[in-house]
């Protein structure tokens, strides 16, 4: 029975074995937040305003074959920030969800009305690769939440042993209006242009290539192993003989 047993599992061991290599190498994933900041500017003639922003940016990774190709994968979306607005001498703070795309955000109630600001904002990144390999594309652009991918290709042979790297510098392109609104009406609103905010820090992915001579050189070896454990499990035993 138990010989049975070591036969049926057998393909599947190596198949989950093989499988199991293959998704800890291309499963790595991270989650970093990159922190962007205006310092202090002013909007108009009676607005000054400072933001802190943040987005999460994950990424993820196949497996890179020596002398082949592999992706790299990176999620962008917003986290928290906080704006301070400053009118007539008093500073107003408010928390919000950084936005990718636009978001009006509602400050404090001030003796004319509701002081609000608009953020509009887009992110870049600009992948650099260090190591022997090329990228495309080297500019990621987010106008919403989601996901780009990087093609990642191996220049050398398909014997060696490399380690790839690619650093990721992002930047948050703001635009801002700053308003005061009574009953659904605006009584004035005033709008900059901010521009590219850098990010820190500066995201980074590190890649190892996987040679193929290294995988078939494992599924022999496994092969090997498992075909031992069957042949030894077949041979008979030897009974004791009885005068």
């Amino acid at each position: 029975m138990k010989r049975c047993f070591v036969k049926s599992l057998s393909l599947p061991m190596i198949i989950l074995i093989l499988l199991g290599f293959l998704l800890q190498v291309s499963s790595v994933n991270a989650s970093t937040p990159v922190t962007f900041t205006t310092g202090d500017m002013q909007v108009g003639p009676v607005f000054s305003a400072r933001l802190d922003l943040r987005i999460s940016v994950s990424t993820s990774f196949s497996m890179v074959f020596s002398g082949s190709s592999g992706s790299v994968g990176v999620d962008v979306s917003g986290d928290p920030a906080t704006i301070s607005v400053t009118y007539a001498g008093s500073t107003y703070s408010q928390s919000f969800a950084t936005p990718i795309g636009s978001l009006k955000i509602p400050i404090y109630q001030v003796v004319l009305g509701t002081i609000y600001a608009k953020v509009t904002g887009s992110v870049k990144a600009t992948p650099q690769v260090k190591g022997d390999a090329s990228i495309s594309p080297t500019t990621l652009s987010w106008t919403s939440s989601g996901s780009q991918s990087i093609s990642v290709a191996h220049k050398g042979s398909m014997f060696s042993f490399d380690t790839i790297s690619i650093e990721m510098p992002f930047q948050y392109v703001l635009s801002i209006a700053i308003g005061i609104e009574s009953l659904g009406t605006t009584l004035f609103e005033y709008t900059k242009n901010v521009g590219a905010l850098n990010g820190t820090p500066i995201i980074a992915q590190g890649l190892s290539t996987i040679s193929i001579p290294t995988i078939v050189t494992m599924v022999i070896i496994t092969i090997s192993a498992i075909g031992l454990v069957i042949l030894k499990r077949k041979k008979p035993s030897q009974k004791l003989s009885t005068k």
